[in-house]
Parts: C-alpha cells; structure tokens; sequence
C-alpha cells in the first residue's frame, strides 16, 4: 500500500503542472450561447480534475497565457504530456471541444497577467 503512495506521488510530481489557486474572477462578462454550452460540457467532462477551472487533479486552466485554439484541442485530443487522458471523438463531439474551448477561453479572459505575458516582469 505504501508503494503505491510512493507511486502516486511520484506520478503527480512528474506531471508538472501547478495546483496554484487564481485569485477570485470579478466582472465577469456574462456568457453568451457558445460558452454556457461549453461550461455545461467542461463540467460534465472536465470539472473533476480542473475544478472551476482551478488546479486539483489537473493543472490550472484559469491562470496561464492564451493557448492557441489548436493547441488546446490537440491536448485534449491526444494527452499529450501524460498528465491528462486521451478524449477521442467519440468520448467528446467536436461540436462540444469547440465549445468547452470557448468556455475556457471566457473564463481565462479576465486575468490581465495571463492575456498579456509581454508585461510580465523579467
């Protein structure tokens, strides 16, 4: 049993991703068609690990630069990295990873940090 503590600590620690809280989202633009279907799909599909989009089992959604539309759906698509599962089609329509994209996309939307990483101090 002990081992398999081990090996869970060790598998989370390799994925990398970070379980940092983004602060609280204020004024939020309400959400039109796409993104309230994409919120209903990312809670039936992605709510479990990325919880409001916040770290958990996952890494945080709401907190980092704009990620190319592409870039998102080939992580969704493929794993890749092997921190997160494969869904294929036939596990998520395209229909519903266009939306869960856009809802992703409005929930980043108001961290200025994360939209703009040209400000961000080196």
């Amino acid at each position: 049993m002990r081992a398999s503590y081990l090996c869970l600590a060790l598998l989370l620690a390799a994925c990398g991703h970070t379980t940092k809280r983004s602060p609280p989202m204020a004024d939020q633009e309400p959400l039109d068609e796409q993104e309230q279907r994409g919120r209903i799909a990312f809670m039936k599909y992605c709510n479990t690990c990325h919880p409001q989009g916040e770290g958990g089992i996952g890494g945080t959604l709401n907190n980092k630069p704009f990620l190319p539309e592409t870039a998102i759906k080939i992580k969704v698509r493929t794993g890749l990295g092997l921190d997160m599962p494969r869904f294929g089609e036939e596990d998520i329509t395209p229909a519903e990873l266009d939306d869960i994209v856009e809802y992703v996309s409005s929930i980043r939307a108001n961290d200025p940090v994360a939209d703009n990483p040209e400000k961000i101090k080196k």
